[in-house]
Protein backbone atom coordinates (compact mmCIF):
# COMPACT_ATOMS: atom_id res chain seq x y z
CA UNK A 1 0.00 0.00 0.00
CA UNK A 2 2.94 2.33 0.54
CA UNK A 3 3.87 1.97 -3.13
CA UNK A 4 0.35 2.93 -4.10
CA UNK A 5 0.48 6.11 -2.07
CA UNK A 6 3.77 7.03 -3.72
CA UNK A 7 2.53 6.23 -7.20
CA UNK A 8 -0.55 8.38 -7.06
CA UNK A 9 -0.85 11.07 -4.41
CA UNK A 10 -4.56 10.74 -3.77
CA UNK A 11 -6.84 13.30 -2.14
CA UNK A 12 -8.60 12.37 1.06
CA UNK A 13 -11.79 11.31 -0.67
CA UNK A 14 -10.00 8.58 -2.64
CA UNK A 15 -10.19 5.00 -1.43
CA UNK A 16 -8.65 1.76 -2.66
CA UNK A 17 -10.80 -1.24 -3.48
CA UNK A 18 -8.75 -4.41 -3.92
CA UNK A 19 -11.77 -6.54 -4.80
CA UNK A 20 -13.29 -4.50 -7.61
CA UNK A 21 -12.99 -5.98 -11.11
CA UNK A 22 -10.59 -4.38 -13.55
CA UNK A 23 -9.97 -4.59 -17.27
CA UNK A 24 -6.79 -6.64 -16.86
CA UNK A 25 -4.23 -7.58 -14.21
CA UNK A 26 -4.70 -4.51 -12.06
CA UNK A 27 -3.65 -4.77 -8.44
CA UNK A 28 -5.96 -2.07 -7.14
CA UNK A 29 -8.66 0.29 -8.31
CA UNK A 30 -8.75 3.88 -7.14
CA UNK A 31 -12.31 5.04 -6.57
CA UNK A 32 -13.42 8.62 -6.01
CA UNK A 33 -16.60 8.69 -3.96
CA UNK A 34 -19.09 11.41 -4.71
CA UNK A 35 -22.59 12.19 -3.61
CA UNK A 36 -24.92 9.87 -5.55
CA UNK A 37 -26.53 11.51 -8.55
CA UNK A 38 -30.27 11.90 -8.05
CA UNK A 39 -32.26 11.40 -11.22
CA UNK A 40 -35.60 13.19 -11.61
CA UNK A 41 -38.31 10.91 -12.91
CA UNK A 42 -39.92 12.20 -16.06
CA UNK A 43 -42.94 11.28 -18.10
CA UNK A 44 -42.87 10.61 -21.84
CA UNK A 45 -43.78 13.68 -23.86
CA UNK A 46 -42.61 15.60 -26.88
CA UNK A 47 -39.42 17.60 -26.75
CA UNK A 48 -41.20 20.38 -28.59
CA UNK A 49 -43.30 21.13 -25.50
CA UNK A 50 -40.14 22.21 -23.72
CA UNK A 51 -38.86 24.56 -26.41
CA UNK A 52 -39.70 27.76 -24.55
CA UNK A 53 -38.19 26.55 -21.29
CA UNK A 54 -35.19 25.18 -23.13
CA UNK A 55 -34.58 28.53 -24.82
CA UNK A 56 -34.71 30.28 -21.46
CA UNK A 57 -32.25 27.79 -20.03
CA UNK A 58 -29.96 28.19 -23.02
CA UNK A 59 -29.84 31.94 -22.48
CA UNK A 60 -28.30 31.42 -19.05
CA UNK A 61 -26.08 28.49 -19.95
CA UNK A 62 -22.81 29.40 -21.63
CA UNK A 63 -21.07 26.05 -21.34
CA UNK A 64 -21.87 22.37 -21.19
CA UNK A 65 -21.64 21.13 -17.59
CA UNK A 66 -19.03 18.73 -16.31
CA UNK A 67 -19.93 15.08 -16.52
CA UNK A 68 -21.82 14.02 -13.38
CA UNK A 69 -20.97 10.81 -11.52
CA UNK A 70 -21.98 7.40 -12.80
CA UNK A 71 -23.80 5.95 -9.81
CA UNK A 72 -21.57 7.02 -6.86
CA UNK A 73 -18.13 6.78 -8.45
CA UNK A 74 -16.38 8.57 -11.26
CA UNK A 75 -12.75 7.48 -11.13
CA UNK A 76 -11.98 3.86 -11.88
CA UNK A 77 -8.41 3.36 -13.05
CA UNK A 78 -6.02 0.50 -12.71
CA UNK A 79 -2.69 0.58 -10.91
CA UNK A 80 -0.01 -1.40 -12.72
CA UNK A 81 1.84 -4.22 -10.91
CA UNK A 82 4.80 -1.97 -10.02
CA UNK A 83 2.46 0.49 -8.32
CA UNK A 84 2.60 3.26 -10.93
CA UNK A 85 -0.54 4.23 -12.88
CA UNK A 86 -0.31 4.82 -16.64
CA UNK A 87 0.23 8.49 -17.43
CA UNK A 88 -2.85 8.57 -19.66
CA UNK A 89 -5.03 7.39 -16.78
CA UNK A 90 -4.46 10.64 -14.86
CA UNK A 91 -6.48 13.80 -15.35
CA UNK A 92 -4.78 17.18 -15.23
CA UNK A 93 -5.81 17.56 -11.58
CA UNK A 94 -4.60 14.09 -10.60
CA UNK A 95 -1.33 14.55 -12.46
CA UNK A 96 -0.75 17.91 -10.77
CA UNK A 97 -0.61 16.22 -7.37
CA UNK A 98 2.11 13.89 -8.66
CA UNK A 99 4.37 16.36 -10.51
CA UNK A 100 4.10 19.35 -8.21
CA UNK A 101 1.61 21.76 -9.69
CA UNK A 102 -1.14 22.40 -12.20
CA UNK A 103 1.18 24.32 -14.53
CA UNK A 104 3.49 21.33 -14.94
CA UNK A 105 0.56 18.99 -15.41
CA UNK A 106 -0.91 21.18 -18.14
CA UNK A 107 2.43 21.32 -19.98
CA UNK A 108 2.66 17.54 -19.85
CA UNK A 109 -0.84 17.21 -21.28
CA UNK A 110 -0.06 19.84 -23.90
CA UNK A 111 2.73 17.58 -25.12
CA UNK A 112 0.44 14.52 -25.11
CA UNK A 113 -2.18 16.48 -27.07
CA UNK A 114 0.45 17.06 -29.76
CA UNK A 115 1.37 13.37 -29.89
CA UNK A 116 4.55 13.86 -27.89
CA UNK A 117 5.82 12.34 -24.68
CA UNK A 118 6.99 14.92 -22.12
CA UNK A 119 10.55 13.60 -22.29
CA UNK A 120 10.60 14.29 -26.05
CA UNK A 121 9.77 18.01 -25.93
CA UNK A 122 12.10 19.89 -28.28
CA UNK A 123 13.84 22.48 -26.11
CA UNK A 124 14.78 24.49 -29.22
CA UNK A 125 11.15 25.44 -29.84
CA UNK A 126 9.39 24.76 -26.53
CA UNK A 127 10.31 25.17 -22.90
CA UNK A 128 11.11 21.68 -21.59
CA UNK A 129 10.13 20.37 -18.19
CA UNK A 130 12.72 20.71 -15.47
CA UNK A 131 14.83 17.71 -14.54
CA UNK A 132 13.04 17.60 -11.18
CA UNK A 133 9.59 17.59 -12.82
CA UNK A 134 10.59 14.82 -15.23
CA UNK A 135 12.02 12.78 -12.38
CA UNK A 136 8.80 13.11 -10.40
CA UNK A 137 6.79 12.17 -13.49
CA UNK A 138 8.84 9.04 -14.15
CA UNK A 139 8.65 8.03 -10.50
CA UNK A 140 4.89 8.54 -10.33
CA UNK A 141 3.69 7.08 -13.66
CA UNK A 142 4.39 4.67 -16.48
CA UNK A 143 4.70 6.87 -19.53
CA UNK A 144 3.46 4.64 -22.33
CA UNK A 145 3.03 0.91 -21.59
CA UNK A 146 1.64 0.27 -25.09
CA UNK A 147 3.01 0.54 -28.63
CA UNK A 148 1.89 0.71 -32.25
CA UNK A 149 3.12 -2.44 -33.96
CA UNK A 150 1.46 -2.09 -37.36
CA UNK A 151 0.22 0.74 -39.57
CA UNK A 152 -1.94 0.31 -42.67
CA UNK A 153 -2.63 3.20 -45.04
CA UNK A 154 -5.41 2.83 -47.62
CA UNK A 155 -5.47 4.53 -51.01
CA UNK A 156 -8.12 6.95 -49.70
CA UNK A 157 -5.82 8.02 -46.86
CA UNK A 158 -7.56 6.03 -44.12
CA UNK A 159 -5.03 4.85 -41.52
CA UNK A 160 -5.42 1.76 -39.32
CA UNK A 161 -3.17 1.46 -36.27
CA UNK A 162 -2.69 -1.82 -34.41
CA UNK A 163 -1.82 -1.08 -30.78
CA UNK A 164 -0.24 -3.72 -28.57
CA UNK A 165 -1.29 -3.36 -24.95
CA UNK A 166 0.74 -4.24 -21.87
CA UNK A 167 -0.75 -7.75 -21.56
CA UNK A 168 0.03 -8.60 -25.19
CA UNK A 169 -3.52 -8.13 -26.49
CA UNK A 170 -4.04 -5.84 -29.44
CA UNK A 171 -6.65 -3.26 -30.37
CA UNK A 172 -7.25 -1.43 -33.64
CA UNK A 173 -8.11 2.22 -34.15
CA UNK A 174 -8.74 4.01 -37.45
CA UNK A 175 -8.02 7.58 -38.59
CA UNK A 176 -10.42 8.70 -41.33
CA UNK A 177 -9.34 11.90 -43.12
CA UNK A 178 -11.90 14.29 -44.54
CA UNK A 179 -11.73 16.59 -47.54
CA UNK A 180 -12.78 19.36 -45.13
CA UNK A 181 -9.30 19.48 -43.62
CA UNK A 182 -9.77 17.38 -40.49
CA UNK A 183 -9.86 13.72 -39.48
CA UNK A 184 -12.23 11.51 -37.50
CA UNK A 185 -10.81 8.90 -35.13
CA UNK A 186 -12.71 5.62 -34.82
CA UNK A 187 -12.09 4.46 -31.25
CA UNK A 188 -12.37 0.96 -29.76
CA UNK A 189 -13.74 0.34 -26.26
CA UNK A 190 -13.20 -3.42 -25.88
CA UNK A 191 -11.01 -6.22 -27.17
CA UNK A 192 -13.59 -8.20 -29.07
CA UNK A 193 -17.31 -7.85 -28.44
CA UNK A 194 -20.05 -9.91 -26.80
CA UNK A 195 -22.86 -8.63 -29.05
CA UNK A 196 -21.91 -11.15 -31.80
CA UNK A 197 -23.28 -9.22 -34.80
CA UNK A 198 -23.16 -11.66 -37.74
CA UNK A 199 -21.77 -9.10 -40.18
CA UNK A 200 -19.00 -7.81 -37.88
CA UNK A 201 -15.47 -9.20 -37.60
CA UNK A 202 -15.13 -7.94 -34.03
CA UNK A 203 -18.32 -9.80 -33.09
CA UNK A 204 -16.79 -13.03 -34.40
CA UNK A 205 -13.95 -12.66 -31.86
CA UNK A 206 -16.19 -12.83 -28.82
CA UNK A 207 -15.33 -10.65 -25.84
CA UNK A 208 -11.77 -10.95 -24.52
CA UNK A 209 -11.82 -8.06 -22.08
CA UNK A 210 -12.77 -4.44 -21.56
CA UNK A 211 -10.29 -1.67 -22.25
CA UNK A 212 -9.23 0.63 -19.46
CA UNK A 213 -9.80 4.33 -19.98
CA UNK A 214 -6.05 4.79 -20.46
CA UNK A 215 -6.08 2.17 -23.24
CA UNK A 216 -8.89 4.04 -24.98
CA UNK A 217 -6.94 7.27 -24.60
CA UNK A 218 -3.79 5.60 -25.92
CA UNK A 219 -5.58 5.31 -29.27
CA UNK A 220 -6.16 9.07 -29.21
CA UNK A 221 -2.52 9.73 -28.35
CA UNK A 222 -1.17 7.49 -31.11
CA UNK A 223 -3.55 9.11 -33.61
CA UNK A 224 -2.21 12.56 -32.68
CA UNK A 225 1.33 11.22 -32.99
CA UNK A 226 0.56 9.85 -36.46
CA UNK A 227 -0.84 13.22 -37.53
CA UNK A 228 2.23 14.99 -36.10
CA UNK A 229 4.63 12.73 -37.99
CA UNK A 230 2.67 12.67 -41.25
CA UNK A 231 3.98 16.08 -42.34
CA UNK A 232 0.51 17.30 -43.25
CA UNK A 233 -0.59 14.21 -45.17
CA UNK A 234 -3.17 13.36 -42.49
CA UNK A 235 -5.33 16.27 -41.27
CA UNK A 236 -5.63 16.97 -37.52
CA UNK A 237 -8.02 14.95 -35.38
CA UNK A 238 -11.24 16.88 -34.84
CA UNK A 239 -13.87 14.18 -34.26
CA UNK A 240 -13.94 10.90 -32.37
CA UNK A 241 -16.52 8.14 -32.77
CA UNK A 242 -16.85 5.09 -30.52
CA UNK A 243 -17.52 2.83 -33.50
CA UNK A 244 -14.44 0.61 -33.36
CA UNK A 245 -14.07 -2.71 -31.57
CA UNK A 246 -16.50 -3.39 -28.74
CA UNK A 247 -19.83 -2.21 -27.33
CA UNK A 248 -19.33 1.05 -25.38
CA UNK A 249 -22.33 0.46 -23.10
CA UNK A 250 -20.80 -2.84 -21.95
CA UNK A 251 -17.82 -0.82 -20.68
CA UNK A 252 -19.50 2.39 -19.49
CA UNK A 253 -17.13 3.45 -16.71
CA UNK A 254 -14.01 3.40 -18.87
CA UNK A 255 -15.84 5.05 -21.77
CA UNK A 256 -17.15 7.82 -19.53
CA UNK A 257 -13.73 8.37 -17.98
CA UNK A 258 -12.10 8.48 -21.42
CA UNK A 259 -14.67 11.01 -22.67
CA UNK A 260 -13.94 13.23 -19.66
CA UNK A 261 -10.26 13.35 -20.61
CA UNK A 262 -10.90 13.60 -24.35
CA UNK A 263 -13.07 16.69 -23.79
CA UNK A 264 -10.99 18.32 -21.05
CA UNK A 265 -9.67 21.55 -22.65
CA UNK A 266 -6.36 21.05 -20.83
CA UNK A 267 -6.09 17.38 -21.87
CA UNK A 268 -6.99 16.25 -25.42
CA UNK A 269 -9.38 19.17 -25.84
CA UNK A 270 -11.92 17.70 -28.27
CA UNK A 271 -15.31 19.40 -28.36
CA UNK A 272 -18.15 17.38 -26.87
CA UNK A 273 -20.20 18.06 -29.97
CA UNK A 274 -17.46 16.29 -31.97
CA UNK A 275 -17.76 12.96 -30.13
CA UNK A 276 -20.28 10.22 -30.92
CA UNK A 277 -20.98 7.04 -28.96
CA UNK A 278 -22.48 4.28 -31.12
CA UNK A 279 -24.32 1.39 -29.47
CA UNK A 280 -26.55 -1.52 -30.43
CA UNK A 281 -28.53 -0.80 -27.26
CA UNK A 282 -27.90 -3.98 -25.24
CA UNK A 283 -30.75 -3.27 -22.80
CA UNK A 284 -33.07 -0.45 -21.71
CA UNK A 285 -31.08 -0.07 -18.48
CA UNK A 286 -27.77 0.36 -20.30
CA UNK A 287 -29.33 2.84 -22.74
CA UNK A 288 -30.41 5.08 -19.88
CA UNK A 289 -26.76 5.42 -18.80
CA UNK A 290 -26.37 7.78 -21.77
CA UNK A 291 -28.63 10.36 -20.15
CA UNK A 292 -25.77 12.23 -18.48
CA UNK A 293 -23.05 11.82 -21.11
CA UNK A 294 -23.13 15.03 -23.20
CA UNK A 295 -22.04 13.66 -26.57
CA UNK A 296 -23.89 12.60 -29.71
CA UNK A 297 -25.52 9.17 -29.71
CA UNK A 298 -25.87 6.70 -32.59
CA UNK A 299 -28.12 3.64 -32.36
CA UNK A 300 -27.00 0.68 -34.46
CA UNK A 301 -30.44 -0.71 -35.34
CA UNK A 302 -29.62 -2.73 -38.49
CA UNK A 303 -33.17 -4.11 -38.57
CA UNK A 304 -36.43 -2.79 -37.12
CA UNK A 305 -38.31 -6.09 -37.33
CA UNK A 306 -37.60 -8.26 -34.29
CA UNK A 307 -37.04 -11.52 -36.18
CA UNK A 308 -34.55 -9.92 -38.59
CA UNK A 309 -32.79 -8.07 -35.75
CA UNK A 310 -32.28 -11.35 -33.85
CA UNK A 311 -30.87 -12.93 -37.01
CA UNK A 312 -28.31 -10.16 -37.50
CA UNK A 313 -27.64 -9.42 -33.82
CA UNK A 314 -28.32 -12.78 -32.11
CA UNK A 315 -27.73 -11.42 -28.59
CA UNK A 316 -30.81 -9.20 -28.95
CA UNK A 317 -33.12 -9.96 -26.02
CA UNK A 318 -35.53 -7.04 -25.87
CA UNK A 319 -38.14 -6.09 -28.50
CA UNK A 320 -37.05 -3.22 -30.70
CA UNK A 321 -39.92 -1.07 -29.46
CA UNK A 322 -38.68 -1.49 -25.87
CA UNK A 323 -35.19 -0.39 -26.88
CA UNK A 324 -36.67 2.49 -28.88
CA UNK A 325 -38.69 3.61 -25.87
CA UNK A 326 -35.57 3.51 -23.69
CA UNK A 327 -33.78 5.78 -26.15
CA UNK A 328 -36.83 8.06 -26.19
CA UNK A 329 -36.90 8.24 -22.39
CA UNK A 330 -33.20 9.04 -22.35
CA UNK A 331 -33.58 11.83 -24.90
CA UNK A 332 -36.56 13.32 -23.07
CA UNK A 333 -34.63 13.21 -19.79
CA UNK A 334 -31.88 15.16 -21.54
CA UNK A 335 -34.50 17.61 -22.75
CA UNK A 336 -35.82 18.17 -19.25
CA UNK A 337 -32.32 18.84 -17.99
CA UNK A 338 -31.92 21.37 -20.78
CA UNK A 339 -34.53 23.58 -19.12
CA UNK A 340 -32.17 24.80 -16.39
CA UNK A 341 -28.83 26.66 -16.46
CA UNK A 342 -25.81 24.69 -17.61
CA UNK A 343 -27.81 21.87 -19.13
CA UNK A 344 -27.56 19.99 -22.39
CA UNK A 345 -27.52 22.01 -25.62
CA UNK A 346 -30.28 21.11 -28.08
CA UNK A 347 -27.85 19.40 -30.43
CA UNK A 348 -27.58 16.49 -27.96
CA UNK A 349 -31.33 15.83 -28.00
CA UNK A 350 -31.39 14.06 -31.36
CA UNK A 351 -30.10 10.63 -32.31
CA UNK A 352 -28.52 8.99 -35.34
CA UNK A 353 -30.05 5.64 -36.34
CA UNK A 354 -27.66 3.37 -38.24
CA UNK A 355 -28.55 0.45 -40.48
CA UNK A 356 -26.10 -1.80 -42.34
CA UNK A 357 -27.85 -3.03 -45.48
CA UNK A 358 -27.35 -6.64 -46.55
CA UNK A 359 -28.66 -7.97 -49.85
CA UNK A 360 -31.87 -9.95 -49.38
CA UNK A 361 -31.75 -9.84 -45.57
CA UNK A 362 -32.84 -6.39 -44.41
CA UNK A 363 -33.06 -4.20 -47.51
CA UNK A 364 -36.66 -4.70 -48.65
CA UNK A 365 -39.37 -2.04 -48.74
CA UNK A 366 -41.02 -3.82 -45.80
CA UNK A 367 -37.80 -3.40 -43.83
CA UNK A 368 -37.63 0.29 -44.72
CA UNK A 369 -41.24 0.89 -43.70
CA UNK A 370 -40.67 -0.92 -40.40
CA UNK A 371 -37.65 1.30 -39.73
CA UNK A 372 -39.69 4.43 -40.42
CA UNK A 373 -42.37 3.25 -37.99
CA UNK A 374 -39.74 2.54 -35.33
CA UNK A 375 -37.95 5.86 -35.76
CA UNK A 376 -41.18 7.86 -35.63
CA UNK A 377 -41.43 6.91 -31.96
CA UNK A 378 -38.26 8.85 -31.15
CA UNK A 379 -38.47 12.49 -30.03
CA UNK A 380 -36.50 15.30 -31.61
CA UNK A 381 -35.26 14.97 -35.17
CA UNK A 382 -33.71 11.52 -35.61
CA UNK A 383 -31.70 10.86 -38.74
CA UNK A 384 -31.13 7.50 -40.43
CA UNK A 385 -27.68 6.67 -41.77
CA UNK A 386 -27.48 3.73 -44.18
CA UNK A 387 -24.17 1.86 -44.07
CA UNK A 388 -22.67 -0.36 -46.76
CA UNK A 389 -21.82 -3.89 -45.65
CA UNK A 390 -18.06 -4.35 -45.64
CA UNK A 391 -17.13 -7.91 -46.55
CA UNK A 392 -15.71 -10.13 -43.79
CA UNK A 393 -16.13 -13.44 -45.60
CA UNK A 394 -19.46 -14.61 -44.16
CA UNK A 395 -21.17 -16.96 -46.67
CA UNK A 396 -24.39 -15.49 -48.03
CA UNK A 397 -23.72 -11.97 -46.77
CA UNK A 398 -23.36 -9.39 -49.55
CA UNK A 399 -23.54 -5.64 -49.80
CA UNK A 400 -26.93 -4.44 -51.03
CA UNK A 401 -26.88 -3.32 -54.69
CA UNK A 402 -26.99 0.42 -55.27
CA UNK A 403 -30.51 0.19 -56.73
CA UNK A 404 -31.83 -1.41 -53.52
CA UNK A 405 -30.02 1.15 -51.37
CA UNK A 406 -31.55 3.96 -53.42
CA UNK A 407 -35.04 2.45 -53.09
CA UNK A 408 -34.60 2.00 -49.34
CA UNK A 409 -33.36 5.58 -49.01
CA UNK A 410 -36.35 6.93 -50.95
CA UNK A 411 -38.81 4.92 -48.85
CA UNK A 412 -37.40 6.27 -45.59
CA UNK A 413 -37.49 9.83 -46.91
CA UNK A 414 -41.06 9.36 -48.13
CA UNK A 415 -41.90 8.45 -44.55
CA UNK A 416 -40.77 11.88 -43.43
CA UNK A 417 -37.47 10.76 -41.85
CA UNK A 418 -34.12 12.31 -42.74
CA UNK A 419 -31.85 9.72 -44.35
CA UNK A 420 -28.38 9.56 -45.91
CA UNK A 421 -25.91 6.94 -47.14
CA UNK A 422 -22.40 6.64 -45.71
CA UNK A 423 -19.54 6.04 -48.11
CA UNK A 424 -17.23 3.12 -47.30
CA UNK A 425 -13.66 4.10 -46.35
CA UNK A 426 -10.72 1.73 -45.91
CA UNK A 427 -12.68 -1.43 -46.73
CA UNK A 428 -9.99 -2.69 -49.11
CA UNK A 429 -7.56 -2.89 -46.16
CA UNK A 430 -10.00 -4.26 -43.54
CA UNK A 431 -10.13 -0.84 -41.89
CA UNK A 432 -13.82 -0.09 -42.45
CA UNK A 433 -16.85 -0.44 -40.18
CA UNK A 434 -17.30 -4.06 -39.07
CA UNK A 435 -13.86 -5.20 -40.24
CA UNK A 436 -11.72 -4.58 -37.14
CA UNK A 437 -10.34 -7.62 -35.31
CA UNK A 438 -7.18 -8.76 -33.55
CA UNK A 439 -5.71 -12.07 -32.42
CA UNK A 440 -5.71 -13.29 -28.82
CA UNK A 441 -2.13 -12.22 -28.12
CA UNK A 442 0.54 -10.27 -29.96
CA UNK A 443 3.54 -11.35 -27.92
Amino acid sequence: MKALATACVAPAFLSVDASAPGPSSAAFIVTAHRKPWTRRRTSRRSIGKHSASAAAGAATASATPALPPLESTVVVEEILPDGRPPLLSLSVEELASSVGGTGRARRIWEALRKGQLPIDIDDSTEKPLSHRALTRLLEATQLLPYEVINETVSACGTVKLLVRLRDGHGVETVIIPSEKGHSTLCVSSQIGCARACRFCKTGQMGLMRNLGADEILAQVFFAHRWVRESDGRTPPIRNAVFMGMGEPLNNPRAVRRAIQTMTDPFAFGLGRSHITVSTVGPSPASIRLLEDIPVHIAWSVHAARDNVRRLLVPTTVHPMTDLRDAFADMLIARSNKHQGPGRFPKRYLNIMVECTLLDGLNDSREDAEALVELVRGLPGEPKVNLLPYNDIGVPGYRRSPEAKVAAYLECVREGGVMCSVRRARGDEDMAACGQLATTAGLG
